[in-house]
């Protein structure tokens, strides 16, 4: 199936998605819609009334989210899936953009496209109203500018997101508009939380037990800062010269140690993983990247058997939680190594701009008689 096609039936599955989501919320007990999706269009309807975000408490993301999801108060409340939905599928362009660029071939470049289209997880995340696809797709374009060696529109892209953006305009236009409170929700909030509800990280149990305690007795959850610390830099040294994998294992890693992880935080690695699908389904190791992956979606399954006991049953089940987080923290450890083991590109992306044109290193000077 060529890539136009894909593209069109991943659009398609998620518009069935979204109707079977509408469903699923009107007559089953477990919900499709996202809590957190409920959270943006309450922002937003405080928002479009005149007021702040802030004001739906729990809500602790960059206002501009809100002001994007106006359309849910004034257009239809499915508005912020549709947009996510458009990204993520959008997302699967720049993929394959990227990969032809690398002159893969038309069936090693469907192969990745349809795998980050038609991924259960991708499509939930996209079709229950989590926004993570924004994110992807400012990732990609900056890998696609990258490589074709426009480093300064890249850069261009770099600085107006993360700095320009969050700084900036947010900074400025948002402490102006909200004050005090945007900093504490927004940015401060992230750096001093201690969640004691239950998520995937090994962490939320002892989190769960300490709350509430004196707050001089030591965090456990602050050894996450320094796994995450320690683990990225050491795959960023290791790997940089294949930067979509690098990236790939440095955002694997950084969720795996996180002090909190949830089903949504899987997309920031699993955003780069087509780019480097075409080389590992070469590799002699790709059975133990089979198997390692098998792992990580059996003791997360696990995972969610005791979250389903916990939350919907009422079952005391805290102690088992903890010990499957645990198990799952095992399989993502399992599965870095796994790839990196497996992933045996023959050019790095530097390489592979310069093989094929992108960029050109600097002539030496011609000496003069």
């Amino acid at each position: 199936m060529g890539t136009s096609r894909l593209l069109v039936s991943g659009l398609v599955v998620r518009t069935v998605l979204l109707l079977y989501g509408h469903w699923q919320d009107a007559t089953l007990e477990v919900k499709y819609t996202d809590v957190d999706y409920l959270v943006f269009t309450d922002a937003a309807k405080f928002v479009a009334g005149g007021g702040s975000p802030f004001e739906r408490s729990t809500y602790r993301y960059t206002p501009l989210l809100a002001w994007l999801l106006l359309g849910n108060i004034w257009l239809h409340p499915a508005w912020g899936k549709l947009l996510f939905c458009a990204a993520d599928v959008y997302a699967a362009r720049l993929i394959q953009q990227l990969l032809e660029l690398q002159r893969m071939s038309p069936t090693a470049v469907s192969v990745s496209v349809a795998a980050w289209l038609f991924n259960p997880l991708t499509v939930t995340i996209s079709t229950r109203g989590n926004g993570e696809a924004l994110v992807t797709v400012m990732l990609l374009a900056m890998l696609m500018l990258l490589f074709k060696g426009q480093h300064t529109p890249a850069a261009r892209i770099h600085f107006a997101a993360i700095s320009g953006g969050t700084f900036f305009a947010l900074g400025a236009l948002c402490y102006a508009k909200y004050g005090r409170q945007f900093l504490d929700e927004a940015f401060l909030h992230h750096a001093r939380r201690r969640d004691p509800r239950h998520s995937f990280s090994m962490y939320f149990y002892p989190v769960y037990l300490s709350y509430g305690a004196n707050s001089c007795s030591f965090d456990i959850s602050r050894l996450a800062f320094v796994t995450q610390l320690l683990s990225t830099a050491v795959i960023g040294v290791k790997l940089a010269d294949h930067l979509p994998f690098c990236l790939m294992l440095q955002s694997l890693a950084f969720v795996a140690f996180n002090k909190v992880c949830t089903s949504q935080y899987f997309v920031w690695y699993l955003s780069f993983m087509p780019l480097a699908l075409p080389w590992l389904l070469q590799s002699p190791k790709r059975g133990r990247v089979m198997a390692a992956t098998a792992a990580w979606a059996i003791t997360q399954a696990h995972w969610l058997a005791w979250a389903y006991l916990l939350e919907f049953q009422g079952q005391p089940v805290f102690l088992m939680l903890w010990l499957a987080s645990i198990l799952f923290l095992a399989a993502n450890v399992c599965l870095i190594w796994a790839l990196a083991t497996a992933f045996k590109p023959g050019l790095s992306f530097k390489d592979n701009m310069l093989a094929y044109g992108h960029i050109r290193l600097p002539q030496p000077a011609k000496r003069t008689q």
